[in-house]
């Protein structure tokens, strides 16, 4: 089951591929599966971007959008 919590802008606006962060270190099966349902990929938090709080996984859109 997947919830959009929180819609917000990330630092840098220039992403080529759209990146799935598994921001809790225990999520890797749900990063997962939101990765082939968007069309991204797993990876790790990008330098100057926050992760947040109230979320386990967060998916930041890139210009393959």
């Amino acid at each position: 089951n997947v919830a959009v919590v929180t819609k917000d802008k990330s630092a840098k606006t220039d992403y080529a591929k759209t990146i799935v962060i598994d921001v809790t270190g225990s999520s890797s099966p749900a990063a997962l599966q939101v990765a082939s349902a968007v069309g991204g990929e797993v990876g790790s938090l990008p330098e100057g971007e926050r992760a947040p709080t109230d979320a386990d996984v967060l998916v930041i859109v890139g210009n393959d959008k």
